[in-house]
C-alpha cells in the first residue's frame, strides 16, 4: 500500500522542481503512463492525475478520484493508485486518428522546446483533470500518452501539454478529455479541488 506522506513528498518534489530544466528533463524519456480504471473510478466525478518525483528521482504519476481528493479524506493513501510509467511507442498502423498522432509525435519532437518555454514562463503542469464521465468503468486499463497541442495564441512556437487516453480494448479510439492545471479555473479545475498539491 502507498504511504500518504511519500505520495505527498513526491508530488511536492515535482512542484519544487517543475521549473528546473535538469530535473524535468527526465520527463522526456517517457511517453505516457497507464492505470487501472476500476480501482479508482468508483465513486468518481473525475480523476486527478498528479505528476511526481519519487525518492529515487524517478517520474511517477498518482491518480485519485476527485471524490477522495479532499484534505479531510487524505489521512491515508487508500484511494490513491500509482500509475505504471512506460515508454509506450506509438505504432503508425495502430493509430488511425491523425490529430492524436500529431500530438503524440509533437511530444517526442518538441518536448525540449516545450520544457524550456514552460519553465521560463513558470507554467509547468501541476496536475491533470480526467473527467470520469468519459471513462468506461468496464475497461481493465487505460494508456495515457503525452502530447503537445500548438498554442495558437502566441507568435512563437509554444505548446500546451495534453494526455491522449487510449483504452486497451479500444486501441482505435482516443479520448481528448484531459485538462492540465494550471491554469486553475472554477468548479472542477479550482485549485482547492486538488488537495494533494502542496
Amino acid at each position: 500500500m502507498l504511504d500518504i506522506n511519500e505520495v505527498r513528498a513526491a508530488i511536492k518534489k515535482w512542484n519544487d522542481n517543475k521549473n528546473n530544466i535538469k530535473a524535468m528533463d527526465a520527463l522526456g524519456v517517457i511517453t505516457g503512463f497507464h492505470f487501472p480504471v476500476g480501482d479508482i473510478l468508483q465513486p468518481a466525478i473525475d480523476l486527478h492525475a498528479y505528476p511526481a518525483i519519487d525518492k529515487n528521482d524517478d517520474i511517477q504519476f498518482y491518480l485519485i478520484s476527485s471524490t477522495y481528493d479532499q484534505e479531510s479524506k487524505l489521512k491515508t493513501a487508500e484511494h490513491i493508485v500509482q500509475a505504471g510509467v512506460d515508454r509506450i511507442p506509438p505504432r503508425d498502423n495502430d493509430i488511425p486518428l491523425p490529430t492524436a498522432m500529431a500530438r503524440i509525435r509533437a511530444w517526442e519532437i518538441n518536448f525540449k522546446s516545450w520544457l524550456d518555454t514552460t519553465i521560463k514562463d513558470a507554467t509547468v503542469v501541476e496536475a491533470f483533470l480526467i473527467p470520469g464521465t468519459d471513462l468506461d468503468e468496464n475497461e481493465e486499463s487505460i494508456v495515457a500518452y503525452f502530447g503537445l497541442i500548438p498554442d495558437l495564441r502566441r507568435n512563437e512556437a509554444s505548446y500546451f501539454v495534453d494526455l491522449v487516453l487510449v483504452p486497451f480494448s479500444k486501441t482505435l479510439v482516443f479520448e481528448d478529455t484531459v485538462m492540465p492545471v494550471p491554469p486553475f479555473g472554477e468548479d472542477a479545475t479550482a485549485r482547492k479541488r486538488f488537495a494533494l498539491l502542496p
